[in-house]
């Protein structure tokens, strides 16, 4: 039960909080990604929403090999997806 006196904080397990939450797969040939937004009470999550998600192949050979090209290859993914949802207000 959280406290309502001014000056007293919630516990920790009241506190809601917001988690932008970005997954990538790596493959041979491409490279897939999810970007979920998720809402949490404490430690439990109260919902998830996939945002987006896709599969990108990589801009000239090789860029996969790395990490660094892995997350090359999906932030220009992802700057496409947010100027899209700045586009459609999204």
């Amino acid at each position: 039960m959280s406290s309502t006196l001014p000056g007293v904080s919630q516990s920790a397990g009241d506190h809601v909080w917001r988690q932008m939450r970005v997954d990538v797969w790596p493959g041979a040939h491409a490279v897939r990604w999810s970007v979920f937004l998720r809402r949490n009470r404490g430690t439990d999550l109260i919902w998830a929403r996939n945002l987006a998600s896709g599969s990108t192949p990589p801009p000239v050979d090789g860029a996969l090999e790395t990490g660094a090209g892995v997350l090359r290859t999906v932030a220009a993914a992802l700057l496409e997806v947010a100027e899209e949802m700045d586009r459609t207000g999204t």
